[in-house]
């Protein structure tokens, strides 16, 4: 023994220490659970023993103030330990140079269980279990002590887990040829890896925040409710799938299916609307605006045919107001007709202070009339809402909801009609369908969320999910660009195809038209994965399997992903 050197005489010791172990408990006699057990049990030993050479290293630089840089060298690994540090304050010595000899001697005899895959499996899941038990523990006692724990357990950021992994190699035990500095960095890079997969698996259990407000959600549920697809963009107010949605849409090659996806939502909208007015069809067409009001019609003047109309002092009075307000706001020239339809209406009341059904459906009519004119038109609804309001108070119980309801689908098909523009498209314009439920009653019911204002209110919800954020032009300018790159590159791609002289090989300009190829499915592709519904949902709401869910989304979870890969990389080394 004297003749051997300090290296071969620890090398000795190891191999002796490495013997003996196997001599207590052979590996071959472990069974994988024993194994596992002794692993995990060896890590809750090692992060002692890690600190206790820690605080000895950290003694020892103290106690030799001179040359402090090559001491922290020496401490986190940078020089050899079997060479001496230059300058005075010399290697490391007493209990920090013991203890590192003392871990050689340790991993030797721990090699048994430590080189088989339980056995670093349970020293894995112990280095976790002693951060996350102690972490949990602190979370419960709240204030500092809290916020402490809630970091050491699940860190938020990035920044929080690197720091984290950190200590976690740091307090790695080492031995004489290992390095503390590539046990921090392994630990730091390894938890920062860990978080950002389990930031992952979190989006991808919940892929979406939604940042609207609840008004904006109430809106997107009203318009669910009633058949209307809303995106999940707008839903969300989610800026990047907004972009994600811009990008799809001014794309020349995915444009056409995004349009159809809008077109499809005009379309439901187009069928709700005309669900409040009774009637069934994907656009406010001639054919299902007059079949909507041939049957209201219809209603009323059969009703009408069976009871009459009463002419009470309400009718009186809010036909006494419409001409006074009309006098006031028309000229005088526009006035003479409503002043001669009223007083037709009062030519035919009976001496039963009533109006017959046939005189009802004819002033019905020449209410209608005046509208043609369109300075007209609103005192014409007037007219035709008061002698239909007193039809309805005129009738039975058995009729008073027939009649309710064909007034409410009246009102409706009035403002839609009100609302449609010059096309033939027979789409109702969202904003001037808006518009014309806007008026006092609607909008007083619309904004306290009751009364009869179904219209007003899926008008306000449309309205409200539309775009809010113009296109400045600059994407679909930078897409036609592209295009038209491409374009250009075509002649060059069939040229080297036909074995043109200076184009492409044929190998080249197949592998072009390939990826020209894989961008335009690409884009075509992207753009039908996200009008998808299924996806759509997928994204505003996530996995919903509620198991799933909560596992990926659980505290523990991130803080397992963050430990586990940096203490798997620590036991392995």
């Amino acid at each position: 023994m004297a003749d051997l050197t300090k290296e071969q005489q620890q090398a000795l010791a190891r191999a002796r220490a490495r013997v003996r172990a196997q001599e207590t408990v052979p590996s071959t006699q472990m069974g994988g659970l024993e194994q596992f057990g002794r692993g995990a049990l060896q890590s809750l030993k090692d992060i002692p023993y890690g600190l206790q050479q820690l605080g000895a290293e950290v003694g020892d630089m103290f106690a030799r103030p001179a040359n402090p840089q090559a001491r922290s060298r020496q401490i986190l690994g940078g020089e050899p330990r079997t060479a001496p540090v230059t300058g005075p304050a010399g290697p490391l010595t007493g209990t920090a140079q013991r203890l590192r000899q003392e871990q050689d001697i340790r991993v030797a005899e721990n090699a048994p269980f430590m080189e088989s895959g339980p056995g670093m499996a349970g020293y894995t899941v112990g280095s976790i279990g002693s951060l996350l038990i102690p972490g949990a523990a602190l979370t419960r006692a709240g204030g500092v002590a809290g916020r402490v724990g809630q970091a050491v357990t699940a860190p938020r950021t990035l920044k929080g887990a690197a720091t984290a992994g950190g200590l976690l190699g740091a307090a790695q035990p080492v031995g004489e040829q290992e390095s503390r500095a590539m046990n921090v960095g392994t630990g730091a890079i390894g938890s920062t890896v860990g978080n950002v997969a389990a930031r992952s698996l979190a989006r991808l259990a919940k892929p979406v925040t939604s940042v609207q407000r609840p008004q904006v959600e109430r809106a997107a549920q009203r318009l669910v409710a009633a058949g209307v697809p809303v995106d999940v963009a707008a839903r969300t107010g989610s800026e990047n799938l907004r972009a994600v949605q811009r990008f799809f849409t001014d794309n020349p090659l995915s444009a056409g299916i995004m349009r159809k996806g809008e077109e499809a939502k005009q379309t439901a909208f187009n069928r709700a609307a005309l669900k409040l007015i009774g009637e069934e069809g994907d656009a406010a067409i001639p054919e299902v605006l007059n079949a909507a009001d041939n049957r209201i019609g219809a209603v009323m003047d059969r009703v009408a045919q069976q009871t009459g109309i009463k002419v009470d002092s309400r009718m009186i009075s809010e036909l006494a107001a419409l001409e006074d307000s009309a006098r006031m706001t028309l000229e005088a020239s526009k006035v003479a007709p409503l002043r001669a339809q009223l007083e037709n209406i009062l030519s035919k009341v009976g001496l039963d202070d009533k109006i017959s059904g046939e005189a009802y459906q004819r002033i019905r009519t020449l209410a209608s009339d005046l509208g043609a004119d369109s300075a007209l038109s609103t005192v014409s609804r007037q007219l035709r809402e008061t002698i239909d309001s007193a039809l309805e108070r005129s009738v039975g119980p058995e009729a008073r909801d027939a009649v309710k309801l064909a007034r409410k689908q009246w009102r409706n098909f009035s403002r839609v009609k009100d609302s449609m523009g010059n096309t033939e498209t027979g789409d109702i314009p969202i904003s001037k369908l808006a518009s014309a439920t806007s008026v006092k009653r609607e909008r007083g019911a619309a904004l306290m969320g009751r009364g009869d204002a179904d219209l007003a209110r899926l008008a306000r919800s449309a309205n409200t999910m539309r775009d809010a954020f113009p296109q400045s032009g600059t994407a679909p300018r930078a897409a036609i660009q592209t295009v038209g790159n491409i374009a250009l590159a075509a002649p060059s791609i069939g040229y080297g195809i036909m074995g043109g002289e200076g184009g492409l090989s044929q190998e080249e300009a197949i592998n072009a038209a390939a990826l020209l190829g894989l961008g335009v499915g690409g884009a075509k592709g992207g753009a039908r994965l996200y009008q998808n519904p299924a996806f759509q949902q997928y994204l505003q709401r996530g996995i919903q399997t509620s198991p799933f869910r909560q596992m990926m989304l659980s505290p523990a979870l991130r803080g397992g992903a963050t430990y586990g890969l940096p203490a798997g990389l620590l036991a392995g080394e």
